[in-house]
């Protein structure tokens, strides 16, 4: 396991100019708005190996660039294998593409459809040891599987709960619904607002962003400037099935829930593509503005990763009584060498 198995993730780039077509605006999780270019990659479990990159508009979502690379996997000369993404690239359409393309898939599944969220509420979570999920730096993590419907078929997908989130939003929740509950009496026993409208507005600012925890209710005679409100019971008890749980979808049946989950966060390797790529080989921002030029730059960015990714492979397949130093270290070593050349010219001996 792991020669077979890759990883898809996609990041935004800002660029300088707007004469190359890809230079989209588009969100950028650290920039907000801005124009810019999409760039994908895909990358070995098994090496760290970048196998294939590809460069979209700047306004093209992770969905899209995933439908579209899909039909290019063969293109790729990728084998057939197990490919790994983040819940911002599931669909119906992208699963049920890949699987037609006898891929599978491990991906997580967004808690947004009425099914997913079922999954994820209804299945309990033995915290026995089979279902501990052994996997570093996340917390504490149980998972379990759950057969339900999904994406329009009965299958079989894996919720886990992070412990350690689940009891920290247990208490963020019922820190916040206590002082608004607090602040609502206040506001109850002293009403100053002259109109419904202007007391509708001080609640919400009161209820700022916990409003479905709370039932408010005012008089149906719009004259009378009153409230009455109670705590959403309903609402509390779907969140507490909800906290710290999430949901991964596996077409490979044969793993356990708590390898399906490892193998899910250890899909870190093709973020630090990157990592690497924005920091030490300065990717961000594109200052060129032709689109041979650009497609060019992002090349040489890629092959810089490979190059990089051979190297460490070589360090981490040698002997371990030869291979003391890790990658960085032997890159600074390497700054230190220097080759110089002296031009005698052809009259000394």
């Amino acid at each position: 396991m792991g020669s077979d198995v890759v990883a898809y993730d996609m990041t935004s780039v800002i660029v300088y100019g707007n004469t190359c077509p890809f230079v989209k605006k588009g969100h950028n999780a650290e920039e907000g708005k801005h124009q810019q270019i999409n760039l994908s990659v895909l990358v070995s479990k098994y090496d760290h190996h970048p196998l294939a990159h590809r460069v979209h508009p700047g306004h093209h979502s992770s969905m899209t660039t995933m439908q579209e690379l899909i039909p290019r996997l063969s293109d790729f000369a990728i084998k057939e294998g197990t490919i790994i993404w983040d819940r911002g690239n599931t669909s119906q359409k992208t699963v049920t593409a890949l699987e037609k393309h006898n891929w599978n898939v491990i991906c997580g599944v967004p808690k947004i459809s009425s099914d997913a969220k079922k999954m994820v509420q209804n299945v309990a979570i033995p915290g026995t040891q089979e279902n501990l999920v052994q996997c570093n730096n996340v917390g504490e993590l149980y998972a379990a599987k759950i057969r339900a419907q999904l994406y329009g078929k009965e299958r079989v997908a894996v919720v886990y709960r992070n412990v350690t989130k689940a009891a920290g939003c247990l208490v963020k929740r019922n820190r916040a619904i206590h002082e608004i509950s607090g602040e609502l009496k206040k506001l109850k026993q002293n009403i100053e607002m002259k109109t419904q409208e202007l007391l509708r507005d001080k609640i919400s600012k009161i209820l700022d962003g916990w409003k479905c925890f709370f039932i408010i209710t005012m008089p149906s005679d719009g004259k009378i400037v009153d409230f009455e409100w109670k705590l959403n019971t309903d609402r509390m008890d779907e969140a507490l099935a909800m906290d710290g749980k999430y949901l991964v979808y596996s077409t490979d049946e044969s793993y356990s829930a708590p390898e399906v989950v490892r193998l899910y966060l250890e899909k870190d390797f093709v973020e630090k593509f990157f990592q690497i790529a924005k920091a030490d080989e300065a990717l961000k921002p594109v200052r060129h503005r032709l689109e041979n030029r650009v497609r060019t730059y992002f090349f040489v960015c890629t092959l810089a990763y490979r190059i990089l990714s051979a190297l460490r492979w070589m360090i981490v397949s040698a002997d371990s009584k030869n291979a003391s130093i890790g990658l960085k270290d032997f890159l600074k070593k390497l700054k230190q060498i220097d080759r110089l050349e002296v031009d005698l010219g052809k009259d000394v001996e």
